[in-house]
């Protein structure tokens, strides 16, 4: 559904007709942006943007996140009053359990010689989950703190510290493609039960491995906040 749309008169304030295929392909890389369209007024101003989004960013964070980027990458000022914003679920979310509710905002990993450092956020209704963990600065335990500091937020989102327990993750050849496998132990009493999950590699092994948790915990994760 249109969550905010109204129409002011046309202005142009630095906006270049020719290049509104430009600002729409940096706009849909914004995060739960899937697609954008500006609608251009005869003096070539800005008569309406109209944003295709999930639901994983309020509408108003996605019109704070276009206006940034437009002013800092090309000195154009929009009005918030221009961009109409419809919003439908987020196709990579959809699944039941916690994967429908926790939404992967960034990653980071600062290493040096004997450490690697890594940090995931994860947001829930516009709340955010920093979890972080240090390994080894090899590549392997740079994955592995990756996929601990997972866990980690996923703890904060539950409350708890005692749910989960990575015992393994690895990167794997899969299809002709690389692709990363975690093993969690989920501790569920005296009788722990070992959950796995699996994400394409791609470009970033690093959010891969961040997926692949989400994938091993998915299942069970809703169980444990209601456990609470």
């Amino acid at each position: 559904m249109v969550l905010e749309a109204m129409l002011l008169q046309p202005s142009h304030n630095g906006f270049q007709a020719d290049q509104a295929g430009e600002y729409q392909r940096l706009i849909s890389e914004l995060p739960g942006v899937l697609n954008a369209m500006f609608v251009v007024a005869e003096d070539g101003g800005v008569q309406e943007l109209h944003i295709l989004a999930t639901t994983r960013r309020s509408p108003k964070q996605v019109v704070r996140d276009i206006q940034s980027l437009m002013l800092a990458r090309y000195g154009v000022p929009l009005d918030h009053r221009v961009i109409s914003v419809a919003q439908i679920p987020d196709p990579e979310n959809s699944a039941q359990g916690i994967a429908g509710r926790l939404v992967l905002e960034g990653t980071s990993l600062a290493t040096d010689k004997s450490r690697a450092e890594a940090k995931v956020t994860l947001s829930y209704r516009e709340e955010n989950y920093q979890g972080s963990a240090t390994a080894p600065s090899a590549p392997p335990g740079q994955l592995r703190a990756m996929a601990q500091a997972t866990i980690d937020a996923v703890h904060l989102y539950l409350h708890r510290q005692d749910v989960f327990q990575l015992v393994e993750v690895r990167r794997t050849p899969l299809a002709s493609q690389n692709a990363v496998l975690v093993c969690v132990s989920y501790l569920r009493g005296s009788d722990p039960v070992l959950l796995c999950g699996c994400a394409m590699e791609g470009e970033d092994p690093y959010r891969a491995a961040v997926k692949a948790v989400l994938s091993a915990v998915n299942r069970v994760a809703g169980a444990a906040l209601k456990a609470e």
